[in-house]
């Protein structure tokens, strides 16, 4: 027999202790979910930053002043640059965190920072127009789940009503695909705030070279296009975008 892991299904009504030979993620309502040691389950908060046409310049070095008063505030936070899929001069902050109430703590802590002000008045100035925020919970992890890489590909879609549970058991499916293929790490992650059904590929890499590597294997693999069209009719048609980010220094 397998080691002994604690499991939880994601709706949160059943827990077990089960044989299994894998410390393996399932992210199906009715399937079942190692519950984290801690009891809650790790969440992704992201600010996309749009800078103004001309300004990305002025922008880059204001995000990551943004980043660095934010984890000197205790946070774990990560500052982005678009690659592709997105307008250029777009920006981001992502923040690991265990959930609302600690997301909520950090944001307390920024109001009160006059650090955190100075920087965050000053990156205003340069934007577009308000920063949307996203805020996403961890359900799968295929590979070590660690510190984000310096290039992302993110991948997200929207379920569409009444496919719930087979979309997120396909999603699952496809996360660990994808990372036995390729060897990237990745999480699924589903939306806790904001757009409610939408569903969240990452994938992390050491370089845009690792990424292109990757691809490469996976348009490669003999099963990939038939594990795509099992998705049939899970998601809203035209809702599926990729984008790619770059950690800033």
């Amino acid at each position: 027999m397998g080691e002994v892991h604690e499991f939880t299904c994601l709706c949160g009504k059943h827990v077990e202790d089960l044989a299994a030979p894998t410390n393996r993620v399932y992210a199906c309502y009715g399937e079942l979910a190692p519950r984290e040691p801690s009891g809650s389950i790790m969440h992704i908060y992201f600010a996309a930053i749009q800078a103004k046409p001309g300004k990305g310049a002025k922008v880059a070095p204001l995000v990551a002043a943004t980043r660095d008063v934010i984890n000197a505030n205790g946070a774990d936070a990560t500052a982005w640059v678009a690659s592709t899929g997105a307008p250029i001069g777009s920006f981001g902050i992502s923040m690991r965190v265990d959930g609302a109430a600690q997301l909520a703590e950090f944001q307390q802590k920024f109001a009160a920072s006059d650090d955190y002000n100075k920087v965050t008045r000053r990156l205003a100035g340069q934007l577009a127009g308000p920063t949307e925020t996203f805020f996403n919970q961890v359900v799968g992890v295929a590979g070590d789940g660690g510190a984000p890489s310096p290039f992302v590909t993110v991948t997200r879609s929207t379920i569409m009503n009444g496919h719930l549970a087979d979309a997120l058991g396909w999603s699952t499916e496809v996360l660990e695909y994808v990372h036995k293929v390729t060897g990237l790490n990745g999480i699924l992650t589903t939306a806790a705030a904001g757009s409610f059904f939408d569903v969240s590929w990452i994938f992390s890499a050491a370089s845009a070279a690792d990424g292109d590597a990757a691809n490469e294997k996976l348009m490669a693999a003999p099963d990939y296009i038939a594990l795509i069209d099992k998705a049939g009719g899970f998601f809203v048609p035209g809702s599926a975008h990729r984008s790619s980010i770059m950690q800033l220094p």
